[in-house]
């Protein structure tokens, strides 16, 4: 394994999710959060515990490239990366998010817009490292 990409895909898919949480949840959902005001902390003990999202993101861009890196495969670039974002994205958002609707009191708008989200990061982040992996999984498909 290369360290210096595998590294260099961990950060950038952290960096990735990073930067599309502050326009999703920071912009776009911005008034539905204010809406729903009464189901979230208040503003100051969110920026007190948002080392643990930041954590928690970094241990999922860890575990998004560590996993890709195990299943490089001889299929086109293109097609692995749609393929394995669409298999995280059932695996990891889907199923927390219909039962978190299950049994929050959360409004449905609000999760079918955390559903969205969740699968667009999923793409552009599966789409990204596929990017920088491509010599590899052309290696891969040029042995097969």
């Amino acid at each position: 394994m290369n360290e210096k990409r595998f590294w260099g895909s961990v950060f950038m898919v952290w960096a990735i999710i990073w930067l599309t949480d502050w326009f999703f949840h920071g912009v776009w959902m911005m008034p539905t959060y204010e809406a729903t005001a009464e189901l979230w902390r208040p503003m100051e003990q969110m920026g007190q515990t948002m080392w643990a999202m930041w954590v928690g993101n970094f241990a999922f861009a860890w575990a998004f490239v560590w996993i890709f890196t195990k299943g490089l495969s001889a299929d086109k670039t293109w097609h692995q990366a749609f393929r394995y974002s669409l298999a995280i994205f059932v695996l990891s958002s889907l199923p927390k998010n219909l039962g978190t609707w299950a049994v929050s009191p959360y409004p449905t708008d609000l999760i079918f817009r955390w559903i969205f989200i969740e699968a667009t990061q999923a793409f552009i982040c599966g789409f990204a490292l596929a990017w920088s992996y491509q010599s590899k999984i052309k290696e891969s498909m040029a042995k097969a």
